[in-house]
This record gives C-alpha cells, sequence and structure tokens, in this order.
C-alpha cells in the first residue's frame, strides 16, 4: 500500500508540475516587449492616513494592443509591521523607435529616446545614441524603464 501511495504521489507532483524547459505564460508575452519595468515606486497619500507612504515596485504586467500601443499595469507592496497593502496603476504607452509616450490619469508625458553626443575630431561630428534605460518621474509615480532591442 505504501508503494502505490508513493507511486502516487511521484506521478501527481511530476506529471502535473511544470517542465523546466517549458516557458510560462507571463515569459512568452514579455519575449516580444521591446521594453520592461526595472525599478519604481510611488508616493501615496490615503485619505485615511493609515497605508501613507513608500509603496515598492513588485510586479509589472505588460500587455500590446495595437502595434504601437501597450496597456501596463504596475502592482505596488507596502509592509507596515503586520500588515500588508498593495496598490495598483494601469497606464498605455506608445512607444515606436524614436519616441515614448504615456498616457497616465488623462495626461500626456512625452519622452525623447535618444541623447545627442558630439565627437570632437578634425570636423565636429554630431550622432545619437539611444538610452538603454529611462528615469521617469510622473506625478507621485517614478519608474525606472530598460529596453531590450537597443538600435
Amino acid at each position: 500500500m505504501k508503494k502505490y501511495f508513493l507511486v502516487f504521489i511521484f506521478i501527481f507532483t511530476f506529471g502535473f508540475s511544470e517542465s523546466s524547459t517549458s516557458f510560462t505564460y507571463k515569459q512568452i508575452q514579455s519575449f516580444n516587449n521591446p521594453f520592461y519595468i526595472v525599478d519604481g515606486y510611488i508616493k501615496l497619500n490615503k485619505i485615511a492616513g493609515f497605508a501613507n507612504g513608500k509603496y515598492i515596485f513588485n510586479s509589472s504586467n505588460i500587455k500590446k494592443i495595437d502595434k504601437n500601443l501597450y496597456k501596463v499595469t504596475i502592482e505596488f507592496k507596502k509592509k507596515k509591521k503586520y500588515l500588508k497593502f498593495k496598490h495598483k496603476e494601469i497606464f498605455f504607452i506608445l512607444y515606436d523607435k524614436n519616441r515614448f509616450w504615456i498616457k497616465y490619469k488623462n495626461r500626456i508625458y512625452k519622452h525623447h529616446l535618444f541623447i545627442k553626443k558630439a565627437i570632437n575630431h578634425n570636423n565636429k561630428h554630431i550622432y545619437k545614441e539611444k538610452r538603454s534605460r529611462l528615469k521617469l518621474k510622473i506625478d507621485k509615480l517614478y519608474l525606472l524603464i530598460a529596453f531590450k532591442n537597443i538600435i
């Protein structure tokens, strides 16, 4: 009887567990995204005052809606003694190779992804270099966004 029980447990754990070579749904979704959120936080002042403070970035979900349009859902967490608080923010991003526009609370924030750098030789040359990371400050939301495909 013990042998059958052990075999059943063995089959159940390895049969229904996710294989180490397979990809999760989130990994497959994020493979084609040209950017991802590395870090961030938000400062909140709620009405009651008990959950006020700095919420730290926990996870993000980036969904491609259209060719260049993405819906981003970010989850922030805060731990205060024995209590845990969660906060979600949703915004939209319009991204092409040169521009990065964010729509957050019915306002549009525009960012350019190129930094101009000059090389001083015999002739002065100016060329463009793409940022690998972008620091954003939107109201009380602070984010660090990294880009996968750099030119």
